[in-house]
């Protein structure tokens, strides 16, 4: 019996895989400007993109403990930068939590 049990657990665990995900807290969302105003409103979406990353779901931003977080987005940010896109010269503001 327990060798049964036992080969249940080893083909058990050859399906599960594990997914790395590299940059987990470093998000890019696009901003019109460099102001403090759309920074600020930048850093509240990007904390909000990175909570979906890091839980994996979609839906964990609609939590009530998330929402207060979610507004003092500031107190998480480790550093910011803003970088432009040769491509269209478009204007992104690259966050790591």
């Amino acid at each position: 019996m327990r060798i049964i049990g036992l080969l249940l657990v080893w083909c058990l665990s050859s399906v599960a895989q594990a997914v790395v995900v590299s940059d987990l807290y470093q998000v890019r969302v696009p901003v019109q400007d460099q102001t403090t105003a759309v920074r600020e409103s930048a850093l509240k979406e990007a904390l909000q993109l990175a909570l979906v990353k890091v839980a994996g779901v979609s839906d964990v931003t609609q939590q009530e403990s998330i929402q207060a977080k979610i507004g003092t987005p500031d107190v998480y940010v480790k550093s910011f930068r803003y970088v432009r896109q040769e491509s269209d010269a478009s204007l992104w503001l690259e966050v790591s939590f």
